[in-house]
């Protein structure tokens, strides 16, 4: 009889598999988990380790959607381990989660008994760690359209919210959201990573509620070190204020007091008032700095100075250039190092990274266009 932990370590291997198909690996690790207990166990681990909730309100996928749904549910509320003490149930081996928004339009509300089944399987998952929130994409179509949170059902909106407070949450990623409220990730007590691809704010002003609320006398996400925000302009700014507001409270610690890398969009900068998110988080913490999708100057401030960033020590230029985007002349009108906003030393950067894509250029056109002055 093969010891557990060898069972194990090929349980893990073959969930692991990035070669072998994995159609064959998941039917694989089927046929194991009805084999018998020793291999049962670690099968379930890795079958159910992600886990996809997926609403379809289209009339040929939408009963599909729907048993799936609760297939899941049943499977999780009449799970035999639960009455067994020496065994995990499966929901405390769901680590990653990601749940997908129906892409309806304005006039169609979802279709209230899916939204009821994910509302009943939401609760029984406290064990995730990662989690993302997306619109779905229809087959045969890539555009990226965003699905409105105002057209999410009301009882999806508050299993949501509440799901989101788990202690357990440490990573969420939300893309493609229209009006999505701050408070889905501002409220997660132990989240650490946190990516914005597309998302809306519902406003630039905070919240009333914030201000009166027992609620805000909590810290708000007081581990959060890694920040991404791509394409998220109006969500930028309303970080920057919820930042100053938790500063001009007193509350420690401010809302992204912790946050040490950060990679924003140069879209997300189109103005002097979305610079300051950058300024406000850098004073704190921030080490690691990556801007990206940098294409043309007409997308970036003209007033940038690092100089400002006084403890940056890492900072990271993601683009693509061309022959109409003067290459890195792109960066030419940049303040980029100022000594009179820091006269102590010039800058705290001590390596400076160019991850740049040449589309359209010539050999040596990079020679031609590079422009070492300008305080580089």
């Amino acid at each position: 009889m093969l010891p557990q932990e060898l069972i194990d370590h090929i349980i893990d291997c073959l969930g692991a598999d990035k070669e072998t198909d994995p159609k064959v690996c998941k039917a694989a690790l089927q046929a194991c988990s009805q084999a018998s207990w020793s291999l049962c166990i670690p099968s379930r681990k890795v079958l159910f380790s992600e886990v996809t909730l997926l609403e379809n309100t289209k009339r040929r996928n939408k009963d599909q959607a729907t048993a799936k749904l609760r297939d899941l549910a049943q499977i999780l509320q009449l799970d035999p381990a639960r009455s067994h003490p020496y065994l995990p149930p499966l929901t405390a081996h769901i680590r990653v989660l990601t749940i997908h928004l129906d892409r309806v339009p304005d006039t169609i509300l979802p279709a209230h008994e899916v939204t009821s089944i994910i509302c009943n399987i939401l609760p029984l998952l406290t064990s995730v760690e990662k989690v993302s929130l997306k619109t779905m994409r229809y087959i045969f179509d890539n555009r990226f359209v965003s699905c409105s949170w105002d057209l999410v059902n009301d009882s999806k909106k508050s299993a949501l919210l509440e799901f989101c407070k788990s202690p357990s949450i440490i990573s969420m990623h939300i893309s493609h959201v229209k009006r999505l409220p701050p408070n889905l990730f501002t409220d997660c007590p132990n989240l650490k990573f946190l990516s914005l691809d597309c998302v809306e704010s519902p406003c630039r002003d905070l919240p009333a509620s914030w201000s009166t609320s027992s609620a805000g006398l909590q810290p708000w996400t007081p581990s959060l070190e890694t920040l991404s925000i791509k394409f998220s302009g109006e969500m930028a700014t309303l970080l920057s204020e919820i930042h100053q507001y938790t500063e001009f409270k007193s509350r420690p610690p401010p809302f992204m007091a912790s946050v040490s890398k950060m990679d924003v969009s140069s879209f997300c900068l189109d103005g002097l008032s979305d610079w300051t998110l950058i300024q406000t988080v850098s004073e704190p913490s921030l080490q690691y700095l990556r801007i990206s999708d940098i294409r043309c100057e007409v997308n970036f401030p003209g007033a940038v100075d690092f100089g400002i960033l006084k403890h940056v020590e890492i900072l990271e230029l993601q683009g693509v250039f061309g022959a109409e985007d003067r290459g890195l002349r792109t960066f030419h009108h940049w303040t980029t190092f100022s000594t009179k906003s820091n006269p102590a030393k010039s800058t705290s950067i001590h390596t400076l990274i160019f991850d740049i894509e040449w589309v359209g250029c010539q050999k040596g056109d990079e020679d031609t266009v590079f422009v070492p002055d300008g305080g580089w």
